[in-house]
């Protein structure tokens, strides 16, 4: 187990988040979304970049980015904020917007203190639950997530992305 540390991000840890952002996609969903679509994500960091740089400049005392480092570099990251989903109440639910962690980095208990740190935040900011969506296909996560105490709603989405379909799972939590 690698000594690690969880703080919150700042507009300089943009391009690290976002790197970790796409090779993570790359790791967990090689398998569930075509090679060629995971293959060309590298193409993505400027853009996604300038994304969480926006993001870690703008936060708010209801969301917020943390930010795992393990000896200097940026391992996982997670976001935190209200839920934006349309039939949930954005004053109770906050929402885990996104949750990655590099791979080689898995069950070493740096997601679940990311996890931890973004619960907690959403706890403090006065929201009573939160959701999250999750592929799924995705059955390791799905699994953590419930055994971090998650439960799959009733609700489902779909993002066309052209050549292939995300189908996506809501889960909800009582903090």
């Amino acid at each position: 187990m690698q000594d690690f540390r969880i703080r919150p991000a700042v507009p300089e840890d943009a391009g690290s988040i976002a790197s970790v952002h796409v090779r993570s996609w790359q790791q967990t969903y090689r398998g569930q979304l075509p090679d060629e679509y995971l293959d060309r994500l590298v193409e993505d960091i400027p853009r996604r970049k300038e994304v969480w740089q926006r993001i870690a400049t703008t936060m708010s005392e209801k969301a917020a980015l943390f930010v795992a480092v393990v000896g200097g570099e940026t391992v996982g990251f997670v976001n935190v904020n209200p839920s934006r989903d349309e039939d949930l109440d954005p004053q109770t639910f906050g929402e885990l917007g996104v949750i990655y962690l590099l791979e080689e980095f898995w069950g070493q208990g740096i997601g679940k203190a990311l996890h931890d740190e973004g619960m907690n935040y959403l706890r403090g900011a006065g929201f009573t639950n939160a959701m999250l969506w999750v592929l799924d296909s995705n059955e390791r996560t799905r699994r953590w997530y419930e055994r971090q105490g998650w439960r799959v709603d009733s609700m489902v989405k779909t993002d066309d992305r052209g050549t292939f379909v995300l189908n996506e799972v809501r889960y909800i939590i009582q903090l």
